[in-house]
């Protein structure tokens, strides 16, 4: 009995024999499995040295470009049109030169494309002169890198003529402006539009705009009002200050005790918080005894009285 006991237990039934012949067969399937996807999904393989190899084909040094299309793209990804930019600064030859009697074949050799060399000559047959080395860098399509190659070797030699304007990077930019204006003197107090519109960079939407914010005020008391003008830039104003000019400094006043509200919200440093104030102030404490009495209103501080002092009466 025991025999039989012992033998039965080493038997497989069919159904138990075909159970273990599966898992055998998928732990060899499983075992050979990273084999088998490499054979069937075969991979490049690329060593470090390849890989390194690959980088460095992509690296861009700081003073390379790349073409694309006509375009130029530096490796920190800012595209620079070659229309407007030289990128010939590595093929330049250098030598000492005076930039306004150079020839184009002497210019391209320093580097310039052909385009800019025809807009310098374009500038200097106008009348244009160059006064000072750094006037170099003013160029529109010369880059910071080649115009620093050029300022130390630029001599500029001195002539009788008297030149009564430097260059300026604006008239080389466009080769089809209007002619300079003449650079006269304008006194801001008297000039109408017509005249405003006689100084370089004011047009006439400017000029009307100057007019009606010195109406609005009563008169500028000061040249640095100008530069309040509503769209005026700040280039502009700095580019006509030197012709600016104010003979007359007396302006219009604004009787604090007497004037209604509407008359006071109307000027350009009163407005409407302000005049209410002041007509407050004197429904409850009177009429002002002296204009510096509006400092009293908590709104007022130093800087604001300095501006509107100069328009303010208590008489």
């Amino acid at each position: 009995m025991q025999n039989r006991a012992h033998q039965s237990m080493l038997h497989f039934t069919r159904k138990e024999r075909n159970g273990i012949i599966l898992i055998c067969m998928l732990i060899v399937f499983i075992a050979f499995l990273p084999d088998l996807y490499g054979w069937l999904f075969p991979q490049k393989i690329s060593s470090y040295s390849l890989r390194s190899v690959e980088i460095k084909k992509l690296q861009v040094s700081p003073t390379d470009s790349i073409d694309f299309t006509g375009s130029q793209f530096r490796n920190d990804g800012i595209k620079i049109n070659t229309d407007d930019a030289e990128l010939t600064a590595h093929n330049s030859s250098l030598f000492y030169f005076d930039p306004n009697t150079l020839s184009p074949e002497q210019w391209k050799k320093l580097g310039l494309r052909d385009k800019t060399i025809l807009t310098i000559q374009k500038y200097i047959s106008k009348g244009g002169r160059f006064r000072q080395p750094d006037d170099i860098r003013k160029i529109w399509g010369i880059p910071p890198a080649l115009a620093e190659k050029l300022v130390p070797y630029v001599i500029i030699k001195e002539t009788k003529e008297s030149w009564n304007h430097s260059f300026q990077p604006s008239v080389v930019k466009d080769h089809n402006q209007a002619p300079r204006k003449q650079t006269v003197s304008v006194d801001i107090n008297q000039a109408d539009s017509a005249q405003f519109e006689q100084l370089p960079g004011i047009g006439p939407k400017l000029a009307a705009r100057i007019v009606v914010f010195r109406s609005k005020l009563g008169g500028f008391y000061s040249i640095d009002q100008v530069a309040e003008t509503f769209g005026l830039p700040d280039s502009v104003y700095r580019n006509i200050l030197p012709l600016l000019v104010n003979t007359q400094t007396e302006v219009h006043k604004i009787n604090i005790n007497q004037a209604p509200p509407e008359v006071l919200k109307a000027h350009p440093y009163i407005r409407y918080a302000l005049a209410n104030a002041i007509v407050q102030y004197r429904k409850q404490n009177g009429n002002f005894a002296t204009v510096e009495d509006i400092k009293k209103i908590m709104m007022v501080d130093e800087n604001l009285y300095s501006k509107i002092a100069p328009y303010l009466t208590v008489n």
